[in-house]
């Protein structure tokens, strides 16, 4: 039997998660609007399960097995 891949893994890479595809908006403006936008980045990451690569809720060692 193959390996089964988990989807649901923050390491899990989807063919749409490509440089360049959290496709955000609102332009980051300094203070004026950062609050916006960094709502507006979280909910992009989040979608994708990567958020925990930025609030630290994914670290290094927390994988099991291979990717």
């Amino acid at each position: 039997m193959g390996n089964t891949v988990d989807y649901n893994r923050p390491l899990y890479l989807h063919p749409s998660d490509a440089p360049g595809s959290y496709s955000i908006e609102i332009q980051l403006k300094g203070m004026e609007n950062y609050m916006l936008w960094s709502r507006a980045m979280k909910l992009a990451l989040l979608g994708r399960n990567k958020l925990g690569f930025i609030d630290g809720s994914f670290q290094r060692g927390n994988s099991k097995g291979d990717l």
